[in-house]
């Protein structure tokens, strides 16, 4: 009979602790859009820039630069789209949000962060100091989230200032009733790639 030592008990169990604790880009994944208050996914939102679950190109991880987009299949119904773009990591860290895009959107060209967006589109800020784009350099790997809303309500009552930097969790919680149907995909930054 094969025996078993106290310390290969203890490590292992150990071990098992670490894997269920430990965050990283599998943990985020399982965050990517868990909530079950807002409707399921039913139009699309891509990028020809970066593939879903792909790693997004160095051209876009700089100040300023939006990713281009895609929108398809909004539903009838839709008064203004948002789109909003953040990581789950650290307690969630917002990049981009677009609100009160006209529902006939079907295309963001790149870099329209300011100048090429839709008259009635306003932007806003990311958890950086300037409305803009912000990726970084990340020690681990990073999955950022996109998200697409399609809502009964343009203008949006929201809040779009330098101290309000909005989420994935806190959009949905505060405009859950507002949301009629949703899109996503994801991207992500390897660890240690030049940001």
């Amino acid at each position: 009979m094969t025996s078993i030592s106290f310390k290969t008990i203890t490590g292992f169990l150990v071990g098992l602790f670490l894997i269920s604790s430990c965050g990283g880009v599998n943990d985020e994944v399982t965050q990517l859009y868990a909530n079950p208050a807002v409707p399921p996914l039913s139009f699309s939102v891509s990028s020809p820039a970066v593939a879903n679950g792909g790693n997004l190109p160095l051209a876009f991880r700089v100040n300023g630069q939006n990713l281009p987009l895609d929108i398809a299949g909004v539903p009838s119904g839709t008064l203004g789209i948002a789109i909003l773009i953040d990581t789950a990591a650290g307690g969630g860290y917002s990049h981009w949000l677009v609100v009160d895009l006209p529902p006939s959107t079907t295309s963001i060209a790149a870099n329209q962060d300011t100048t090429g967006l839709p008259p009635d589109a306003r932007k806003g800020y990311s958890s950086h100091p300037t409305p803009v784009h912000g990726y970084e350099a990340p020690i681990l790997a990073r999955t950022y989230r996109v998200r697409a809303y399609a809502l009964n309500q343009k203008p949006m009552t929201i809040t779009l200032n330098t101290t309000t930097h909005w989420t994935v969790p806190t959009f949905e919680a505060a405009f859950g009733p507002s949301i009629i149907a949703t899109a996503a995909y994801s991207f992500i930054i390897a660890a240690g790639a030049p940001g």
